[in-house]
C-alpha cells in the first residue's frame, strides 16, 4: 500500500501542472482549503484569485501537453460558436439582455472548459485522478470541520444545523464518485474507508439532488460497468450481501443515523425525505414542478419550434431563475426543432462513447464524468454556468477522436 501511495504522490508531483488544472476542474473546494491560509496571512481580500491563479499556473507548467490536445478545427468551432451567440439577439430579441450581461462569462469562463475536456487521458493520468479523488475527500472533511467548529462564517438553518449545502454537495460529487469506483474495485482498503466517509458526508449535506445522482451512479456502475466475471466468487457474494443488507435495513439505518447527524450539527433533510417517502417527489423539490410546467407550456406553444433564445427560460420561471433541468432549458431556448437536434446529437455522442469504452477501465471514468457533467443538470444548475458540462463534451469528443485512430484494444496506449 505504501508503494502505491508513493506512486500516486510521485505522479502528482511529476505532472504538477496537470494536477493543478485537474484540481481546479474537479475539486472546486480546493478554494476552501487554501483560503484560510490567505486570511491568516492578512491577504483575505485576495482569496478570489486563488482558483484562477492555480489554473493559469497549471496551464503554463503543462502548456505543451494541453496545446497538443487541441486542433485548429476546435479553435474555429469555438470562434464560430462565440460569433453566433454574439449575434443571436438579432434572431432572438428576448435574449438580448441576458446575452449582454452574461456573454463574457459564458464564452471565456465556461465554454473554454471544453478544451480542458479534450486533454483528459484517463489511462495516462490514472494516478493523478486517484490523488484528485482522495484530496477531494480530505478537503471536504476539512471544510465540514471548519463549519462545525465555527471557523468559517455560514448562515445556519432555523433548526441551528448547517442546513442545505447544495453547491458544496454538487462540487463534491466528482471526487466521491471516482473514489467509489476505486472502492468497488476493492484493490485498496484505504479507498473503501475514503468512500464510506465521503458517502456519509454527502448524506449529511442535506440536499437531495446530489444523492439522487449518487444513487444512480452506483446502480448504473454495478449493473452496466462492473465486470463480475473477472472477479472471484467471494467478492461477488460480499458485494451482493452488502447491497442487499443496505437496501433491506436502509430505513432502520436512517432512523439510527439521523439523530446522530442532528446532534453533530448536520441537516437531517435527506433522511427525513427518505423516511417520509418524499425523496423523488417533485412537489417537495423547491417548486421545480412549477418551473417544469411553465417552461413546458412555453415550449409546446412556440409557433416556430425554434425557441426563445439563450437564457430566456429565466423570463418564464415563477422566480426568474434557471429551469433546473437541462433538457427543458435547451428546448425552451432553442425549441423543439433546434433544441431537439441538440439533445439527439448529445445522446448519440454519449452512446457512441459508451460503446467505444465498453470493456475498458476507462468506462467507469466516463460514467463518473457523465453523472457530474450531465446528471447534475437534471435537477440543478444551468449548462450556461456549469463548466463540467463542457468538460464532458470535450472528453467525449476526445474519446471519439482517439478511437478513430485505432481500435479500442489499442485505445489505452493511444490515450496514455
Amino acid at each position: 500500500m505504501m508503494t502505491s501511495r508513493n506512486n500516486i504522490l510521485s505522479a502528482a508531483k511529476k505532472d504538477l501542472g496537470v494536477t493543478l488544472v485537474f484540481l481546479v476542474i474537479f475539486v472546486p473546494m480546493t478554494f476552501k482549503f487554501i483560503s484560510p491560509f490567505f486570511i491568516l496571512a492578512g491577504m483575505g481580500e485576495y482569496t478570489d484569485v486563488i482558483m484562477p491563479s492555480l489554473l493559469v499556473i497549471g496551464l503554463l507548467l503543462s502548456l505543451r501537453f494541453f496545446a497538443s490536445c487541441i486542433t485548429v478545427l476546435d479553435v474555429l468551432i469555438y470562434v464560430s460558436f462565440a460569433s453566433l451567440i454574439l449575434v443571436s439577439p438579432a434572431v432572438y430579441p428576448l435574449s438580448k439582455s441576458f446575452v449582454e450581461e452574461n456573454y463574457t462569462k459564458f464564452m471565456f469562463q465556461v465554454v473554454p472548459y471544453f478544451f480542458l475536456g479534450l486533454s483528459l487521458r484517463y489511462n495516462r493520468n490514472k494516478d493523478i485522478f486517484k490523488f484528485i479523488a482522495r484530496m477531494g475527500i480530505i478537503i471536504q472533511l476539512f471544510w465540514q470541520f471548519c463549519l462545525l467548529a465555527g471557523l468559517a462564517d455560514v448562515e445556519r438553518a432555523d433548526d441551528g444545523s448547517l442546513g442545505e449545502q447544495m453547491g458544496v454537495a454538487y462540487d463534491f460529487l466528482f471526487p466521491l464518485l471516482l473514489e467509489m469506483v476505486y472502492a468497488l474495485q476493492g484493490k485498496k482498503k484505504l479507498d473503501v474507508v475514503f468512500a464510506i466517509i465521503g458517502s456519509i458526508l454527502l448524506f449529511f449535506m442535506g440536499t437531495r439532488g446530489p444523492i439522487i445522482v449518487y444513487l444512480f451512479f452506483v446502480a448504473f456502475y454495478l449493473i452496466f460497468v462492473y465486470d463480475f466475471e473477472k472477479n472471484n466468487v467471494l467478492k461477488k457474494i460480499i458485494i451482493g450481501t452488502v447491497v442487499t443488507l443496505l437496501i433491506s435495513f436502509s430505513f432502520s439505518l436512517m432512523r439510527l443515523i439521523a439523530p446522530i447527524a442532528a446532534s453533530i450539527g448536520f441537516s437531517t433533510r435527506v433522511f427525513d425525505s427518505f423516511l417520509g417517502n418524499e425523496m423523488f417527489e417533485l412537489e417537495s423539490s423547491s417548486y421545480r414542478d412549477d418551473y417544469y410546467s411553465v417552461i413546458w407550456s412555453k415550449i409546446i406553444n412556440d409557433p416556430l419550434g425554434l425557441g426563445y433564445g439563450l437564457g430566456t427560460d429565466r423570463l418564464f420561471t415563477p422566480s426568474g431563475v434557471y429551469t433546473h433541468n437541462f433538457e427543458l432549458e435547451i428546448l425552451c431556448q432553442f425549441g423543439l426543432c433546434g433544441g431537439g437536434l441538440i439533445i439527439i446529437g448529445l445522446l448519440i455522442l454519449l452512446i457512441k462513447c459508451y460503446i467505444k469504452l465498453k470493456g475498458t477501465q476507462e468506462l467507469s471514468f466516463w460514467l463518473t464524468l457523465l453523472c457530474c457533467g450531465l446528471g447534475s443538470l437534471q435537477l440543478s444548475h444551468s449548462y450556461i454556468t456549469y463548466p463540467l458540462f463542457f468538460v464532458l463534451l470535450g472528453y467525449c469528443t476526445s474519446v471519439m477522436r482517439l478511437s478513430k485512430k485505432t481500435n479500442m484494444n489499442d485505445y489505452a496506449s493511444i490515450a496514455g
